[in-house]
Parts: C-alpha cells; structure tokens; sequence
C-alpha cells in the first residue's frame, strides 16, 4: 500500500514538473507575412499565446518587438501607425508564469514617404500631414496659420530656420505619435531623406531654429520631440525661441541640440502667458533659459527618461530677463536642476508690487557680480526646507551646473548676496552660501 502511494504521488509530481517546463504556444494573427505598408499606416497587430497552465496570456506576457524600432507594444492587439521606413521583422514573444517563452515573427515592409520640400514663404493657412516628410531648405517666414498634425517629420537643411512673426503654429502632436523637428541627415526619422545611405550622421547645430515672435502669439508645441537645432551663430544658438506672450510648449522633447548661449529652449524674451511644462531635455549644453514673466513647476526633466546619466552639459534654468526683473508674481518650483542667474542679465531683481515664490528644495546658483534685490516681503519661502543661495561653481548642490567638472570649485565672494532694498542691509541668512556680502 505504501509503495503504490509513493508510485501514485511520484507519477504526479512527474507530471506536474513536465508541465511547468512546457513552452507556451505563440501566433501572429496580423500583420501578414510579406505585407507591404505605406508610411505612418495603423498597422493592427494582433496575436495569441497560450499555456498549459496559465490559460490565455495577456499583458506584459505577450511582447512585441521590431528588428529596426526596438520594442513596439505589449498584449493581444494594438494600432500603431509611426514604424520607421524599412523591413521590419516583427516578433511576438510569449512568457509563462515560469519563464519559459516561446516566439513567433512575421517580415513586413514599410514604405518611404512622400518628401515635400518647403522653400517659399508660407503665406495661406496650410496644414502638414503625417504622410509626408517635410524638408526645409532654407528660412521661411509664416505670415498664416500653419497646422502640423500627429507623427509628422520635419526635416531641415544646414542654414533653414521657421519664423513665425504675423502667423501661428499649432503643432499637436499626440504621446504614441509626436511631431519630429530634426536634420535633414537623421535618418532614424523619416529615413534617408537626404538619399547618401550612411555617408553622413546627424549632429547639433545641423539647422538653425524655430523662433515665435509677435505681439501675443498663442502658437502650441505640444508632444513635439527638437534634435539636432542650433546651428544659427555661437550666440544665436537656440533651437526653439520665444518671443511673444501666450506660446505653450508641453511635452516635448529636446535632445541632441547646442543652446549654449540661452538654451535650447530660449525663452528669455518670452512674455506673460507663456507655458513651459511636462518637457525632457538631455544632451544639450544649456536646456532652457526664462524671462522675468514666466513661472515655472516641477514638472520638466533634466535627464534621459531611460537613461539618468545623460543629462545636459550645463544642466540649469538660466534666467536670462533683459533687465533682470521679476514682473507680476511668479513662482519657481523645479528641483531637479538650479536656477541659474549669470550672463546677459543684471541682477534678480523683484520691484515692488512683484514677488517670487520659491517652493522647497529651490536651489538658486549666481555668477560673478550677480545677487538678489528684494523689497523684504516679496522673496517667498526663502527660508524654505531645502532651499538655498550659493555659488555657480558650488558642484556639491544639484551637480556641475558650470560644465567644468572639478576646474573650479566654490569660494567665499563668489558671487554678491541677497540684497533687503527696505532694510538697505544684505541678508545673513543661514541659506546663503560663498556670497561676498
């Protein structure tokens, strides 16, 4: 009796260890294999995947991948509509709960997009679509509205550059599906729109910019990705220049560009009403400069989402107001990276009838000759947990904001203090550091 019990229960354990070390099984329903594509279709892909165990998989247990894009999606069935130009080797990996995968691949091909080489002016309202590639050989002016819909590419040459000065751009991108502003060499986007096959590389400064101007000018950049711009001139080195008052720049990505002078966002002329939210900057020199009429949250990043190393070479808020002062009221709260207040502008200045909120953990970094004029009132939270003045050269708060590594390094009379205009005394404060007064 003994015996046929072990014999029993062994068979089952047996049996149990062969079906933990079974495959699940895998297919591709759609796309077909040796399907054709043009660019920037929806593309359905849909499969299956099952297990012994597990029953139906779904989720993150079925994974798509494309031979050129990388990782395209998870689950049984998605739309995407933003693959790259080429021949692609779709597969669909399927994993059980034990780790045993199984996949299956398909080849489709994606089309080459039509290109549409802008030289002339725009001057009628116009709108860019999605299935064409868009290449800008020189500077244009928009004097119309200029509408860019989701996932369309925009390619600029060396010397092109977009001004809008009398129009508008409303430039909607959507999360899955961004709008592209790049160089005419980068290939990853759009694809070899310059016909050299690998003869030549994107790089900064490989265009010019984008510049908004006006008097009230509400242009929208919303989910847009900027690489490679900066091209102009050693001080005109921006790749997206504001201006005007009223534009929104949410969600975009800037990366792989110069700005060493303003950033590469500038908006240092930039006037009330302007948005500067949700945005990624890496691998710039200088990612953004302000004005005095602009607020700013903690809600943009300093880094490579998928890389935290790669961050900027300068990585800082530079303010960079035409006179240095503070108009209305306006709050400071990113965290990530300081404020900076260094060349191209006086001093922080807040008159009277402004103030400037600082919210916790602030870090605020000066240059030489720089400080802070207040009316003793109207410096918010200046005492604020984690908030702090100190030394452009200071490495040890929030990282080598100069660029120099360890060439220099922070020293009393740095820079010259915080300044009381109603108490006509500069501030002790606990906070302060390496200030000269």
């Amino acid at each position: 009796m003994r015996k046929k019990w072990y014999v029993r229960y062994g068979m089952v354990f047996a049996a149990l260890l062969l079906l933990a070390g079974c495959k699940p099984t895998v297919k591709i329903i759609s796309p077909l294999n040796g399907s054709t594509h043009d660019f920037n279709e929806a593309i359905t892909f849909s499969g299956t995947g099952s297990d012994f165990n597990d029953g139906d998989l779904t989720g993150t247990a079925l994974v798509w991948t494309s031979s050129r894009d990388g990782q395209i999606g998870t689950g049984e069935t998605f739309v995407k509509s933003d693959l790259s130009a080429g021949v692609h080797t779709i597969t669909l990996t399927a994993t059980n709960s034990h780790g045993q995968s199984r996949s299956a691949k398909v080849t489709i091909t994606v089309g080459n997009p039509s290109i549409v080489e802008i030289t002339e002016d725009i001057n009628t309202d116009t709108t860019w679509k999605s299935d064409n590639i868009y290449l800008v050989k020189r500077c244009i002016d928009v004097n119309a509205n200029l509408s860019i819909g989701p996932g369309t590419v925009i390619k600029l040459e060396s010397g092109a550059c977009i001004e809008v000065e009398t129009g508008k751009i409303i430039a909607a991108g959507m999360a899955d599906s961004p709008i592209v502003f790049t160089s005419y060499r980068d290939d990853a986007r759009g694809g070899d729109t310059n016909g050299d096959g690998n003869l030549t590389s994107p790089a900064a400064g490989d265009w010019d910019y984008v510049s908004i101007g006006g008097t009230n000018n509400t242009s929208v950049f919303n989910n847009c990705e900027f690489y490679y711009g900066g091209g102009y001139s050693s001080y005109y080195d921006y790749t997206l220049y504001l201006e005007s008052k009223g534009v929104t720049v949410t969600n975009c990505t800037f990366a792989h560009n110069l700005g060493d002078n303003g950033g590469v966002l500038d908006a240092s002329s930039a006037g009330a009403g302007t948005t500067i939210t949700g945005n990624v900057f890496y691998d710039n020199i200088k990612p953004l400069g302000i004005s005095g009429e602009i607020d700013i949250d903690d809600s943009n990043v300093f880094h490579n989402p998928d890389n935290a190393a790669e961050t900027n070479a300068k990585n800082g808020i530079y303010y960079r107001a035409a006179f240095g002062d503070i108009i209305g009221n306006r709050s400071w709260g990113e965290t990530e990276v300081p404020f900076v207040i260094c060349d191209g502008v006086y001093d922080l200045d807040i008159p009277a009838g402004a103030s400037l909120t600082l919210g916790d953990d602030v870090i605020l970094k000066f240059c030489e000759d720089r400080g802070i004029y207040y009316q003793g009132d109207n410096l918010i939270n200046y005492n604020g947990s984690g908030v702090w003045f100190t030394s452009y050269r200071n490495d040890a708060r929030l990282g080598d904001t100069n660029g120099d590594g360890s060439i220099t390094s922070p020293a009393a009379g740095d820079w010259e203090g915080v300044y009381n205009d109603a108490a006509s005394a500069y501030e002790a404060w606990p906070n302060i550091e390496y200030a000269a007064n």
